[in-house]
């Protein structure tokens, strides 16, 4: 949404969230996530509510984004895995790895390290 212009007359956009239309958005993008990354798309919603509005490429749009060891943190905490710690931890780390790069694969997420810090947010799938 434009809230106005800044000096140079460049639009200045703020994000805003439509909680009556979220319901019918959100079945709809369920469908191109996969059983296996539930999880991941759970927590990644969770985490941008207190996300940041980031420019990854200069001539880009402005996306939510946010930082992606509260992502893997939190990931870790709610997957299920059996074994001593060791085992756990490895469990762990492999399926994290793993939503990772089918989340990328299938363009939902995007990752970009800015300023030292590695972000992810929502990539927008390309229609039609």
């Amino acid at each position: 949404m434009e809230v106005g212009t800044d000096q140079d007359g460049e639009p200045i956009t703020r994000t805003v969230l439509d909680w009556q239309a979220a319901p019918a958005e959100q079945k709809q993008d369920d469908k191109s996530w996969a059983k296996s990354l539930q999880l991941l798309r759970r927590i990644l919603m969770s985490a941008l509510v207190d996300g940041e509005d980031v420019r990854p490429f200069p001539d880009g749009p402005l996306v939510r984004a946010v930082d992606l060891k509260i992502v893997r943190t939190e990931f870790e905490k709610q997957y299920y895995a059996d074994g001593d710690d060791r085992q756990r931890k490895a469990a762990r780390r492999v399926a994290f790895g793993r939503a990772m790069k089918a989340a990328q694969a299938a363009n939902l997420v995007a990752v970009r390290e800015i300023n030292g810090t590695q972000m992810i947010w929502l990539a927008k799938p390309e229609r039609g």
